[in-house]
């Protein structure tokens, strides 16, 4: 393995095929029983809405790592995700979370690395990222670093409607694999993948896998 987490970025036009790429990828990833992927994709009408990217990609994470539900960092986000009432001696924890990205940050990344398991993370059309989520992802790419069995690759359309500032800033301080996608070929109607989509899984898969 490289001994560091894998990052890698995605950007094309709208339409281009870059939700149809990771689609692909993570059917594949699921094929060679890397079970442990989420995906997490943002929409324009959520942008305004507070943590409503970074509540998704938890509850994701949470979904995926029930194992760990008697540790301290998966009851802090459980209770950050869902809203309920937390017990009186987290509330003030909980709160923390609100109003720290990079307290927020740490619990994401305390779930998602303690697993033995390869996690692998996809934050697609991220242009519609809301601002106090993007803050949360700028915090985590940087919290995170010699996890070897973490991946995380993001997604966003390049040009005017591009991947927010504060997560662009953060990856800019990190080593990054980038893809910039022109378009796609499906050689039949069932989507077998080609050229540029087959290439970019078997990327990912050695990425996540270094038997590939």
């Amino acid at each position: 393995r490289t001994g560091r987490t894998q990052l890698h970025v995605l950007d094309g036009g709208p339409g281009i095929g870059k939700s149809r790429l990771i689609e692909e990828t993570i059917k594949v990833l699921k094929e060679k029983e890397i079970d442990n992927v989420t995906y997490t994709k943002a929409y324009e009408h959520e942008a305004g809405r507070v943590y409503s990217f970074v509540r998704k990609f938890s509850l994701e994470l949470l979904k995926h790592n029930k194992d760990q539900r008697h540790s301290a960092e998966y009851g802090l986000l459980y209770f950050f995700v869902t809203g309920k009432e937390a017990p009186e001696e987290l509330k003030a924890q909980v709160e923390s979370l609100y109003m720290q990205p990079l307290r927020l940050a740490r619990t994401i990344r305390a779930v998602m690395v303690v697993s033995s398991n390869i996690f692998a993370g996809f934050m697609d059309d991220l242009q519609w990222c809301d601002v106090r989520s993007a803050a949360v992802v700028a915090e985590l790419i940087r919290c995170l670093g010699n996890e070897d069995k973490v991946m995380l690759e993001f997604s966003a359309r390049s040009g005017t409607q591009e991947m927010p500032l504060a997560i662009r800033q953060a990856l800019s301080e990190k080593k990054v694999k980038e893809t910039h996608l022109e378009g796609l070929e499906f050689v039949d109607r069932r989507g077998t993948p080609t050229d540029i989509l087959t290439e970019y899984v078997w990327e990912s898969l050695k990425r996540t896998d270094p038997d590939v």
